[in-house]
């Protein structure tokens, strides 16, 4: 991350009340959240290394939401609603993102990105991170060792 970038994640954690911590690397991201189960919200961002599936899960917990934006960088965004028993509904949509997209996710909507190495996205997410209710259900959109669409 360039030193612009660093600067505005730093200015944003900053405006919501917390500092980042670093909580996760591996080969695909980096991870740093400002986690607030006190306000019942969290804020992460994305330091992507490479182009492969981030997310492939879905969210139940009522009156969850993601909100996403791409700070820097490119790539797709798939998805595809669910039932409340996981079931997919209809069709995988595929949507461009690029620099300044804003996506918002809603509950029993899964979701995957795939962006370029270099990019880096902001989460906004309605319900603070617990480590023992992580509400993330599998769902494999895009297969993470082929890079293919996964319809079933």
């Amino acid at each position: 991350m360039d030193q612009s970038s660093a600067s505005a994640v730093s200015t944003i954690a900053a405006a919501v009340g917390g500092m980042l911590t670093h909580v996760h690397t591996d080969d695909r991201r980096s991870i740093y959240e400002s986690n607030h189960p006190e306000a019942g919200f969290s804020v992460q961002f994305f330091l992507v290394k490479k182009a492969i599936p981030l997310g492939n899960h879905y969210h139940a917990k009522p009156g969850k939401f993601e909100v996403f934006t791409i700070l820097e960088g490119k790539g797709v965004l798939y998805t595809q609603a669910v039932d409340e028993d996981g079931k997919r509904i209809g069709e995988v949509c595929q949507q461009n993102v690029s620099e300044k997209s804003i996506v918002m996710i809603p509950t029993f909507l899964a979701h995957t990105f795939v962006l370029d190495p270099e990019s880096v996205m902001h989460c906004f997410s309605s319900r603070a991170f617990d480590e023992n209710e992580k509400d993330m259900h599998p769902l494999i959109l895009i297969d993470p060792t082929t890079g293919d669409l996964v319809t079933s």
